[in-house]
């Protein structure tokens, strides 16, 4: 076995919230404007969980949003 440092050998399981068919979730769209959906299980919801855009609520979508704005500020990529 190759070599794998002892805090990557346990695999914990899954912790992020992940809705349900039809359960609500919060995303922000193109534009920054925090959307919601009802989760489907199409390619769409997938894509937006995969790259952590699916919220359970739209105060967490919120504050992600303000979190990507300062982050942008930080960088000196804002506009």
């Amino acid at each position: 076995m190759p070599f794998v440092p002892a805090k990557f050998e346990e695999i914990k399981e899954q912790t992020r919230w992940k809705p349900e068919i039809d359960e609500e979730y919060y995303s922000l769209g193109r534009d920054g404007s925090v959307m919601n959906d009802d989760w489907v299980g199409i390619s769409v919801d997938h894509d937006r969980f995969e790259i952590g855009n699916c919220f359970q609520t739209e105060d967490e979508a919120e504050r992600v949003k303000e979190y990507l704005k300062a982050l942008a500020v930080v960088r000196g990529d804002a506009t």
